[in-house]
């Protein structure tokens, strides 16, 4: 969005930002907008590690894929598969507890819209924690396994569980059992594996949440991603108020909105392409506007020397169109030069030559003023 949403738009969605992400409930409330956040949402903020430095996290291992596959499939102890599912706006995760080739508990849930699918993850591994915490089985050794190296990671790293709320829950809970954790690739064949996953769509698609825990809290992802589609609305509606206000090069090759955000997707730009096309460039038609020129014409003659002549059509740029060749690809339409992928190349080339030449036609015009 940087570069086609004016900078007041900005300004407002980071204070927005800002306020959400430190503030109250009702500052994000407000900073989402009407119905978009509940009055029991917070969001999840960085807190200190729950436990010293010198007692070790949950025992966790990423093994190889095919040696993490075998251990799944022929571990025949105490074991928790988890899983988290994420569609949508559909989110929930689930738990099996197997104990001697037989289920001993089972928990699927669904959890609020805004989670994400390392929060599902996340979740699932808390829940079997709290359920193992309480149960009659937490005095043995159990592994557990989940196919999220991502939760992992975050479960071993201090400063990743620093800024998770469900990852500083679960250090609480290791101190309470005895639980190994390990990386289960998902679809493998893993029966158990292969089970809680059927387990955690089921919980996803319930009708209502059935939270046996603690709030989940609203991810910084979230809120940044809500804001950004609201930006993206306001600058669409900025571009619809203000297109006839622009200059003629903005309005010749971007005509709306969506072709701005289009002309930053198709490749890397330039300062040279982006004065061109936003009418930024000396050329003799902006001196003139801006009153350093008596006149618009071209030195070849033409009439008007605007960025559209001078790109397209000015025989004094004929080498230059030829050696950066844009000549043997140029579109019939301006917004398509632009816009397109396959014209970023030589239009950067083009671009940068046009400023050589504009600048040296500049410094002539000005040497030649008494």
């Amino acid at each position: 969005m940087a570069g086609v949403t004016p900078a007041s738009i900005q300004l407002r969605m980071l204070a927005r930002r800002c306020r959400a992400t430190t503030g109250t409930p009702s500052d994000l409330a407000a900073a989402l907008g009407p119905g978009a956040a509940e009055s029991s949402w917070r969001v999840d903020r960085r807190e200190t590690h729950p436990l010293p430095p010198w007692l070790p996290s949950l025992p966790a291992s990423i093994r190889p894929r095919e040696e993490a596959v075998e251990l799944a499939s022929a571990y025949r102890g105490p074991a928790i598969y988890t899983d988290g599912s994420k569609f949508g706006d559909s989110a929930g995760g689930a738990f099996l507890a197997v104990k001697e080739g037989e289920v001993v508990e089972r928990q699927a849930f669904k959890l609020e819209r805004f989670a994400t699918i390392h929060q599902c993850e996340l979740e699932a591994i808390r829940r079997a924690l709290r359920w193992l915490s309480y149960s009659a089985h937490r005095g043995i050794e159990w592994l557990l396994f989940t196919d999220s190296q991502a939760s992992i990671r975050t479960i071993r790293g201090r400063e990743a569980t620093e800024r998770s709320a469900i990852a500083r829950d679960i250090a609480h809970l290791s101190l309470h059992v005895k639980v190994q954790l390990n990386w289960c690739p998902g679809h493998e064949g893993v029966q158990w594996n292969e089970a809680v996953d059927q387990l955690a769509n089921t919980g996803r698609k319930q009708l209502f949440p059935l939270d046996r825990g603690a709030a989940l809290m609203v991810p910084p992802s979230f809120v940044k991603h809500q804001l950004k589609t609201q930006m993206e609305k306001d600058t669409r509606s900025w571009w619809l108020e203000k297109r006839a206000t622009l200059g003629t090069s903005v309005r010749d090759f971007l005509w709306g909105f969506s072709h701005a955000r289009r002309f930053l997707k198709a490749g890397k730009s330039s300062p040279e392409l982006s004065a061109l096309i936003l009418g930024h460039a000396p050329t003799p038609h902006h001196r003139h506007t801006m009153g350093l020129r008596t006149d618009p014409s071209c030195p070849c003659g033409h009439a008007d020397g605007d960025v559209k002549h001078i790109l397209r059509d000015c025989p004094l740029l004929d080498g230059a169109r030829r050696d950066s060749r844009l000549l043997q690809v140029m579109p019939k339409y301006d917004y398509k030069l632009v816009l397109d992928r396959r014209y970023r190349a030589p239009l950067l080339k083009m671009a940068k030559m046009t400023f050589e030449w504009l600048k040296n036609l500049r410094e002539a015009e000005n040497s030649s003023q008494p």
